[in-house]
């Protein structure tokens, strides 16, 4: 008698498999959608579930609707209970419900379901079998939950048929080059795998979706229009440097996930994007991975400022970072890193500034010893630096996030020979060999260029957490069950990167850098660190 829904709430699967009469999710059906994966409202307003079995509360998370009700609302029968088929035509029939107990009640409406996910309570008044969770919802999560309900059984999946899956791709727009040589590689990847009969003989069909070729708002908007017609099943090893907020409305209200992400600031504010999986850490973990370095190294001040006494003085540090506007305000991680070290000073530089400001910001900058400086400027400003640091005799340790390295940092003086520290969010060091002799394969037998060759690996790194996903998910694919199998994968070896793992509260496969210093004789990087985890 487990009456209707264990209207469970878990995270990441999906209630798409009826392949006729199929339709899409509408904004508000999408959010309820969310609320029967995962227990989370979408507003991040915390939802609970008491259980009148174990006399307990806990979070809707631990026991979301989909558990035991799956993804198409049929149910799963599991220790001598057999959840209802919730699916709305069941519980609507005309001549009322007769459940497996033999209980029959009237058809349910909007009110008598919302008082059975709400009190456990049937249309007869009866109530429903203890096990099933009584939902604490706001009115708002509460008419999303059961507008998705209304629909279960009936939802389409976009990009995929009985013989493709439509596979997005946005390809770095900053250099064509490198945008040409990332799409060679993945075409000769998929090439090969539909060779070998796809994913359960589904052949996937690339489709490469133009970036905006500036931010301006046309441009924007042109692009959103371009992904509205786009029909993906998913993305992959996709650029999203400056459109993340942009796919992050997109993947919520279409459903189609993102795997292996590229971005230089990935969104991983809370509550979560569920759709959107990054490979590598950002600008943020980066700069944390050269604080904790710097602060393990030590760096000595120069020999000058020391005293007398044997023991070196620890050098002073300051952050110099360039906001683009007025309205930017400063990064929260870095007003706690001042809090937590009152000497770390963090100096606001304009976007454009004019040569003479920085230099007389860099001369105050050596009159306070500061010898220590974290870089986050952008390229120019960064070749500014070196230049004037150089024009009055100034030769700190300067570190830089590796996701704003530029080429010309490799002609900087050569005072700054091994002063220069990057962190990388991967080195050939952790290419395997598996993993090279996969490339090299493809690159002959496809006659792929050599150019851009880590872009090119960590591409396939994305496409093989994709076919991982696919391929475990089995023939019956939907968008959420694709969600829920990536965010399940722990130390995933994709020989080319550190191990990938993801979670319920985790979005970024690899989240940490090594350190590594420019050789400006041998113009090459040399590690002068292991890897550093930043969780």
């Amino acid at each position: 008698m487990r009456a209707i829904i264990i209207l469970l709430l878990l995270p990441g699967f999906s209630v798409f498999s009826c392949w006729t009469s199929a339709t899409e999710l509408s904004p508000q059906q999408r959010r309820g959608q969310q609320i029967y994966l995962t227990g989370k409202s979408p507003s991040d307003q915390e939802i609970n579930a008491r259980l009148i079995s174990a006399g307990v509360q806990l979070p809707a998370s631990l026991v979301p609707c989909v558990n035991c009700h799956n993804y198409d609302g049929r149910g799963i029968p599991e220790g001598g209970i057999k959840p209802a088929d919730i699916r709305w035509h069941q519980l609507t029939k005309p001549y009322g419900v007769t459940h497996s107990s033999g209980h029959h009640h009237q058809p349910y409406d909007k009110r008598s379901l919302i008082k059975a996910i709400g009190l456990g309570i049937d249309p007869a008044g009866q109530a429903l079998n203890p096990v099933m969770p009584r939902y604490q919802l706001t009115h708002q999560d509460m008419n999303d939950l059961v507008a998705f309900l209304r629909g279960l059984g009936t939802y389409s999946v976009t990009g995929i048929d009985d013989a493709n899956i439509n596979i997005g791709v946005i390809l770095p727009s900053a250099n064509p080059t490198k945008a040409m040589a990332v799409r060679q590689i993945l075409d000769a990847y998929f090439t090969d795998l539909n060779e070998q009969g796809g994913i359960y003989q589904r052949q996937i069909q690339l489709v490469f979706i133009d970036p905006p070729a500036t931010h301006n708002q046309m441009e924007l908007d042109e692009f959103k229009r371009r992904l509205d017609k786009s029909n993906v099943f998913a993305f992959v090893a996709s650029h999203l440097g400056g459109i993340e907020a942009i796919m992050a409305d997109f993947t919520q209200s279409s459903g189609a996930p993102v795997i292996g992400a590229f971005s230089p600031t990935p969104l991983l504010a809370f509550p979560l994007n569920r759709y959107i999986f990054y490979l590598l850490s950002g600008h943020k973990r980066q700069t944390l991975a050269l604080l904790i370095f710097a602060n393990k190294i030590n760096f000595p001040a120069p020999s000058e400022t020391q005293s007398r006494s044997s023991a070196a003085t620890r050098a002073k540090s300051a952050i110099l970072i360039e906001l683009k506007s007025d309205l930017d305000a400063l990064p929260p991680y870095l007003i706690e890193q001042q809090e937590r070290h009152p000497e770390l000073e963090i100096i606001e530089v304009d976007a454009i500034i004019a040569a003479g400001h920085l230099k007389s910001l860099l001369t105050e900058l050596r009159q306070k010893q500061l010898d220590v400086i974290y870089l986050l400027v952008s390229p120019p400003t960064q070749a500014q630096f070196f230049k004037l640091a150089a024009a009055i005799d100034w030769w700190p340790y300067v570190l830089i996030p590796g996701s704003q390295m530029s080429g010309d940092l490799f002609n900087s003086p050569l005072q700054f020979d091994q002063r220069i520290f990057l962190a990388m969010p991967n080195l050939p060091l952790d290419y395997k060999q598996a993993g090279l002799t996969r490339y090299r394969r493809l690159q002959e037998s496809h006659q792929v260029t050599s150019q851009y060759r880590n872009s090119q690996l960590l591409a396939i790194a994305s496409a093989s957490l994709l076919t991982e996903g696919l391929t475990k998910i089995g023939r019956e694919m939907e968008q959420q069950k694709l969600v829920a199998m990536v965010e399940g994968l722990y130390r995933y070896d994709t020989e080319l990167t550190q191990a990938i793992s993801y979670g319920p509260n985790r979005r970024l496969g690899a989240s940490g850098a090594y350190i590594v210093t420019i050789d400006l004789i041998n113009k090459t990087i040399r590690p002068t660190s292991d890897w550093l985890e930043i969780n």
